[in-house]
């Protein structure tokens, strides 16, 4: 991504980047649903655009995976972390929603929270980095 917030010209006309998760799993963010989707329907998410550069540490390093039970019938999953947001002085949370039954997976969207009272983990944690059963 260059200084005005777009993505290189030198990516690939389909995939912006790919990352792997803690379980070895490949992770792709495609141009078209970051462009169409992720930042051009919700183009006035100030928040949304300024997460973008920890979007793939949040991947690559995730406090928690866990299975997302929001709608059922999709196979999605949930990887989450805290990170400081400069503009606004505070921790958010990062939830970074992940196709799982896609491949490579992919990125369907991100969210920026102030809490974690929405998350819920009855879908199971597939991944803790505390925990030494990773």
């Amino acid at each position: 991504m260059n200084e005005d917030g777009q993505i290189s010209p030198l990516a690939s006309p389909i995939i912006v980047w790919t990352a792997t998760n803690p379980l070895g799993v490949e992770v792709a963010l495609k141009r078209d649903t970051y462009e169409k989707h992720i930042i051009g329907e919700h183009s006035n998410d100030k928040m949304r655009q300024e997460a973008y550069p920890f979007v793939r540490d949040v991947i690559s390093t995730p406090r928690f995976i866990y299975m997302d039970t929001s709608e059922p019938d999709k196979k999605r999953h949930r990887y989450i972390d805290i990170f400081p947001f400069p503009s606004l002085e505070k921790l958010y949370v990062l939830s970074v929603i992940v196709d799982a039954d896609r491949t490579p997976n992919e990125v369907v969207t991100w969210i920026v929270k102030r809490s974690l009272n929405q998350e819920h983990t009855s879908g199971g944690i597939i991944y803790d980095s505390r925990s030494d059963s990773k």
